[in-house]
């Protein structure tokens, strides 16, 4: 007995092999998809693990954040009231550094007053002395000398008080403004 016919026909069937083919795919697929879904769990066990790791010293930085939140407006006020105090004070320190300058230069005048008159006396004095012509005009050249010198420095003193008079009002008014 012949156990494989020779006449014999195998018949496959297409509809078989391409479930056949299907099956495998499927299964390939399967294998894919639980790779995959085993590399996805652990990387998100390790974000876990970093956001855990990082969860505490954010708690505490946000915990601060309100502290550093009112640190930062008092020193904003503070900035504002120091540039408020700066525009008011600045116009009266200009005021009072123009005034500084005037009074010197009042009193350079003065001082200049007072050389220019002691030198004309005392060359009045050697002139009157040379001259024969007397000590009283040489006196009267020195009393006109300290004359002009004590009425420069007057000068130079009335006008400081009037500046100051002056200031005085404007700061009354300023005040009177910001009530």
């Amino acid at each position: 007995m012949y156990l494989i016919a020779l006449d014999s026909t195998v018949t496959i069937d297409v509809h078989q092999v391409l479930l056949g083919i299907l099956i495998l795919a499927g299964i390939f697929a399967l294998i894919t998809l639980a790779v995959l879904l085993i590399r996805v769990i652990s990387t998100v066990k390790k974000v876990n693990g970093l956001i855990d790791d990082l969860s505490d010293p954010l708690k505490d930085t946000t915990a601060e954040l309100p502290a550093m939140a009112v640190n930062i407006r008092d020193i904003l006020g503070n900035l504002v009231d120091m540039t408020d105090d700066l525009t008011v004070a600045t116009p009266e320190l200009l005021e009072s550094v123009l005034e500084a300058l005037e009074a010197a230069n009042a009193s350079v005048g003065a001082v200049s007053n007072i050389v220019v008159g002691v030198s004309d006396g005392v060359a009045g004095i050697v002139n009157r002395f040379s001259s024969s012509a007397g000590a009283t005009r040489a006196a009267g050249g020195f009393a006109n000398a300290f004359a002009t010198m004590a009425g420069g420095f007057a000068g130079a003193r009335k006008n400081r008080k009037d500046k100051e008079a002056r200031r005085k009002k404007r700061r009354w008014k300023k005040r009177k403004v910001r009530r």
